[in-house]
């Protein structure tokens, strides 16, 4: 009887182990759906804006920005997703929001095109004081 319970004990305790394997991603584009904020600032103003955009499963988040300066005055970006490697996700395609921010370098107009679904872009037009 002492054997089952110190069995028993020992696979409660083993249950209970934090997996010390690390988890693996994949990572692909989220289509930008919308943004959100104000659309002026001034020169060296850090300016936050609410981006949303649309995972591939249930198990997707957010992983970072990515932008390129395309010219002086417009800046291509994109969000990019990860989704946990071998894992069980719903087949719904969540739309999520997070915070870019936007820290003009000039004064005048600036466009961020947030790249969204099959070739489109979200475009926000900046005006910098």
């Amino acid at each position: 009887m002492r054997f089952l319970v110190l069995l028993g004990i020992a696979a409660a305790m083993n249950s209970c182990e934090k997996d010390k394997k690390p988890k693996e991603y994949t990572y692909a584009p989220a289509p930008v759906m919308a943004t959100d904020g104000v659309n002026t600032t001034t020169l060296g103003v850090p300016l936050k804006l609410t981006v949303h955009f649309q995972v591939h499963n249930g198990c997707g988040a957010f992983d970072r920005f990515v932008a390129e300066d395309k010219n002086a005055d417009t800046t291509l970006v994109y969000v990019q997703a990860r989704y946990p490697k071998d894992a069980m996700c719903t087949d719904n395609l969540p739309v999520l929001h997070t915070s870019y921010t936007f820290t003009p370098k000039k004064t005048g107009v600036h466009y961020l095109k947030f790249r969204g679904r099959e070739g489109q872009f979200v475009i926000d037009t900046i005006m910098v004081k």
